[in-house]
């Protein structure tokens, strides 16, 4: 039964446009965890360049002291025998590296080696996951299309049932007949009970990439329009130079090579430029201030390092040599697969020829047994052996049709072309990292960092659907409203605290969320309020402070007119952080529904 209901929930409610694959692709891209943070790996990478360019600028460095000093003289014809005097020292110097043995150019080559490998991970795992993506994709729309065979293979059994036993109680056939009918009915229900729960498992795992829980009528059959390569060769020449996972490989590579040159810097002596400011007063007993200033060049080279020189730079090569043996495995496996995606699409079409065949007979066999049946030369057997040909050559062209369908996308997945083929000319993706002859888009990570993606009010923590829709009808869990209890879920701006002085700190925000309440109180279906506090080493305390929060606002709430039966309050304590800043934690949500 909750199945079912699930299922109509999914399948009849259709509060959404129509839904094609590239945008839900645009959206796994822009908010899929997995993209995201390969994103922001690209972006800490990037930093490392700017940290090994700064070897080649001056250092200037200010130490300075204050204290006590006490020296004993005792061995000095000239100074005091024991002296105890206040003194300070100051220096300041500047340093620049005139020779390092290539380490900085090295260190420069390798940094630009590893951002470029950090930029094609992010495509290899924005092209995974929208792979991911298009095979659940095309599932969900095969086992709808599964789930109207079954229910048809259901209709013609009752058609047939009612026939039957319209003869049955003529006395026109035997129970047996009756009795056969009725049992192929009933596993014709029984595999439909089946079908329905496979499309509610294809609409979940969806859900898992996409985000969001998704209507399953509005998903658009995808159209397939990329010109493949002709051979399998052409295929695979392509995939082995452009593959995004090679391309990682390659640039690992070379990323390993500048690093073993930069390694090498050991067999060279370093040399610096110094300029030195010095201030001092009362040092080594002595009572009196100097003033010292110093510039010169400064030579650092060492002479033996027990092999340690020698076997660091063996072991880079043997780096090397891992890399390029990780490139080969990769290579073969990116092989493999487009072989057997290329395979199962030339096979796959040549079956669909076949099936098309086998269905059309079908359908005039169906068809002649039915009118054979009526006049008696035909049996209730040869009727459902008809019918079952007919219901299994149409399930066989369906699961033909889409995976020849992602027999295609994988022939693409392998040739690093999957995303290009689904978005078209759109590369704003690849513009992040800056692969498509542009510089990255300068967008760094900064604090605090938000816990909320989708900008729904609700932590990630306690979000069940992370990629709703900007201004979406959302649910306390984050997911769309697809009830038809509500007509609209209206969330309101969060509603900051002062912790320290356990009051409203935005009261103009909560005057506003009152005021619409106001307006909207003869449809008031339930007013949620959800308290949350900072975290602080006493647990109890923070769920304390939540409720505290909660009730001033239910207590301003209820002042102002609305009923008190139709608010429900949750206090949270401190266990959903909305975000990285503590002070923005202390923080109250208004969740508004309103009658159908």
């Amino acid at each position: 039964m909750i199945k079912k209901i699930i299922l109509s929930c999914v399948a009849t409610l259709s509060l959404l446009q129509a839904q094609t694959l590239r945008q839900s692709v645009e959206v796994v891209l822009d908010t899929n965890p997995i993209v995201l943070e390969r994103l922001s790996n690209f972006r800490e990478t990037s930093k490392d360049l700017s940290i090994a360019r700064a070897e080649y600028l001056p250092t200037l460095d200010l130490v300075s002291s204050l204290g006590y000093e006490a020296t004993d003289n005792e061995n000095s014809n000239i100074l005091a025998k024991d002296t105890s005097l206040t003194y300070y020292e100051n220096s300041l110097t500047l340093m620049l590296n005139l020779f390092d043995g290539f380490s900085t150019n090295r260190k420069v080559d390798y940094q630009k080696a590893r951002i470029v490998a950090a930029a094609y991970n992010f495509i290899e795992k924005a092209n995974d996951t929208a792979f991911e993506t298009t095979r659940r994709y095309i599932e969900v729309i095969k086992q709808r299309e599964l789930l109207g065979t079954a229910k048809e293979n259901v209709s013609i059994n009752e058609e047939i049932f009612a026939k039957v036993k319209e003869l049955y109680n003529a006395g026109l056939t035997t129970k047996s007949e009756m009795r056969k009918i009725e049992s192929s009915l009933f596993l014709a229900r029984s595999n439909l009970v089946v079908q329905e729960n496979n499309t509610i498992d294809a609409v979940f795992n969806f859900k898992k990439n996409y985000g969001e829980r998704i209507d399953l009528d509005t998903l658009e059959i995808p159209s397939f329009n990329v010109l493949l390569p002709k051979t399998l060769n052409e295929a695979t020449a392509y995939a082995v130079r452009n593959n995004p996972s090679i391309m990682v490989s390659q640039y690992n590579i070379k990323s390993s090579q500048h690093l073993k040159r930069q390694k090498e810097k050991n067999y060279y002596p370093k040399i610096d430029a110094m300029v030195q400011q010095n201030l001092d007063k009362n040092t080594y007993g002595l009572e009196d201030e100097r003033n010292r200033f110093r510039a010169g060049l400064v030579l650092t080279y060492n002479l033996y390092r027990g092999g340690a020189d020698a076997d660091t730079v063996s072991k880079a090569v043997s780096t090397i040599y891992r890399d390029v043996q990780t490139k080969n495995e990769l290579q073969r496996q990116i092989i493999e697969g487009l072989e057997l995606s290329w395979s199962a699409y030339t096979m796959i079409e040549k079956q669909l020829i076949e099936l098309l065949r086998y269905r059309d007979f079908s359908i005039e066999t169906l068809d002649l047994y039915k009118e054979e049946y009526d006049i008696g030369r035909r049996t209730l057997l040869d009727l459902l052996s008809a019918q079952n040909d007919l219901i299994n050559a149409k399930s066989q062209i369906i699961r033909a049709n889409y995976d020849s369908l992602f027999a295609k996308y994988r022939i693409l997945d392998s040739m690093g072309l999957l995303v290009a083929g689904i978005m078209g000319n759109d590369y704003k993706y690849m513009e992040r990292v800056g692969i498509v002859g542009v510089d990255a888009v300068e967008n760094e990570d900064t604090l605090p960092v938000n816990y909320d993606n989708d900008k729904d009010n609700i932590p990630m923590l306690t979000d069940m659907c992370q990629a709703s829709a900007v201004d979406s009808d959302v649910l306390s869990n984050g997911c769309v409203n697809r009830s038809s209890n509500f007509s609209k879920v209206k969330h309101f701006g969060l509603i900051q605290f002062d912790r320290d002085e356990n009051n409203v700190s935005s009261i103009d925000a909560l005057n506003s969320v009152i005021s619409q309440l106001i307006e909207n109180n003869e449809n008031l279906s339930r007013v949620l309020v959800m308290a949350h506090a900072s975290s602080t080493s006493d647990r109890k305390n923070d769920l304390n402070a939540s409720k505290s929060y909660a009730n001033m606002v239910k207590n301003s709430i209820v002042d102002a007119g609305i009923d008190d039966k139709l608010i429900k309050v949750v206090s949270d304590g401190s266990n959903a952080p909305i975000s990285s800043d503590e002070s923005l934690n202390d923080r109250v949500n208004i969740i508004m529904y309103l009658k159908q």
